[in-house]
């Protein structure tokens, strides 16, 4: 699921406390649904995964970015351009089913 919320955080990234509160909603409420976590606090959950909030980890995309932007380091959008072949799209629905 992770790969599909964080798909080019660059440039979607949410700034209302609104908006990243519905994107973090998707997260919490697919954690709450396995397999013994459904009684655990939304913390304990991610401690237990060895997760971080969607909010921390947008704040560490965008923290790469900048660094990658200040130190002349290679960044590439070109990917956002272009629409995803059927192989790709494929790929992105095999890995999330597993």
């Amino acid at each position: 699921m992770l790969p599909v919320i964080e798909y080019a955080y660059s440039v979607w990234s949410p700034h209302y406390a609104a908006d990243i509160r519905k994107v973090e909603r998707v997260q919490r409420k697919f954690t709450k649904r396995l397999l013994g976590c459904s009684k655990l606090s939304y913390a304990d959950i991610l401690a237990r995964l060895k997760l971080e909030s969607l909010e921390v980890r947008r704040l560490r995309h965008d923290l790469i970015l900048t660094y990658k932007i200040l130190f002349g380091l290679k960044v590439t959008f070109s990917h956002l351009l272009t629409e995803p072949t059927v192989q790709e799209v494929m790929l992105t629905n095999s890995s999330l089913a597993q």
